[in-house]
């Protein structure tokens, strides 16, 4: 789990885990990935409390892992993993979504 977020949004993160080890994460939105990609949520940057609430019933919250399934085409809905449940969700709400994705 990540102790430390050093640079802004869209850059390069340093995460110290146990502090003995350095790993360099990369931040993403979810809409940015492709089918077959993932990560761990890092941030919900949604800006009202209903969209918050539904994501977090839905099981979308920070620390869990993430899998784009497949991307509907014409900017269509994202259909992601998370564990065992499939999600559909717009692109919109996909791009509240911050991930750190390893590189």
């Amino acid at each position: 789990m990540p102790c430390l977020r050093i640079c802004p949004k869209g850059g390069i993160t340093y995460t110290i885990e146990n502090r003995s080890h350095l790993l360099f994460h990369m931040t993403r939105t979810l809409d940015t990935l492709e089918p077959g990609q993932g990560g761990t949520i890092s941030l919900l940057n949604v800006g009202n409390g209903a969209l918050f609430h539904r994501l977090s019933a839905l099981g979308v919250r920070v620390g869990k892992t993430v899998e784009m399934v497949r991307c509907a085409h014409m900017s269509g809905p994202l259909q992601i993993r998370i564990g065992t449940t499939d999600l559909i969700l717009r692109r919109y709400e996909a791009s509240c979504i911050e991930l750190y994705a390893a590189i």
